[in-house]
């Protein structure tokens, strides 16, 4: 998530295999969960999706953003709800990274992050889930600032 964030990574090698390694992670989880539950999954289309590494990225990452989360938003509130919870957790994913770097961890900040990533594609959510998202989505960030600050002056 840190990566996909403006102005933090210009190597489109790295960033290639970034996708690469992501793609692997999730294939390598849906078949642990498959084996777990012994009962065939269904995955949504973002659950599948996989860029064409010949075409430009840049726009297919823009479209596919734009096309799963309005697809999956029922009214304009809630798209832009959605739209605010995305970035937010990028955000919150640059905080965790340093403080990661720098010593601290709490797992509260990757347990939402998940959370948050998975009710993205959901449908059954309701404009005040979304509203009380964004605000998690704000104490989380928070949570990670605090992280980071620790981890910046020993406190």
């Amino acid at each position: 998530l840190f990566a996909t964030m403006t102005n933090v990574n210009f190597s489109t090698k790295s960033f290639i295999e970034y996708i690469h390694q992501a793609i692997a992670h999730r294939e390598t989880l849906k078949t642990q969960l498959q084996q777990a539950t012994n009962t065939p999954l269904e995955w949504s289309d973002l659950a599948n999706f996989t860029p064409d590494f010949e075409e430009d990225l840049v726009q297919q990452g823009k479209d596919i953003e734009y096309e799963f989360i309005s697809k999956s938003a029922s009214n304009v509130d809630i798209f832009s709800l959605k739209l605010t919870v995305t970035y937010g957790i990028k955000g919150m994913a640059s905080y965790a990274f340093h403080a990661q770097e720098l010593g601290q961890e709490d797992d509260r900040v990757y347990t939402f992050c998940h959370e948050a990533l998975a009710a993205i594609h959901r449908q059954d959510l309701s404009l005040n889930d979304w509203v009380n998202m964004a605000l998690k989505v704000g104490e989380m960030n928070f949570r990670a600032m605090e992280l980071l600050d620790a981890g910046n002056t020993g406190t």
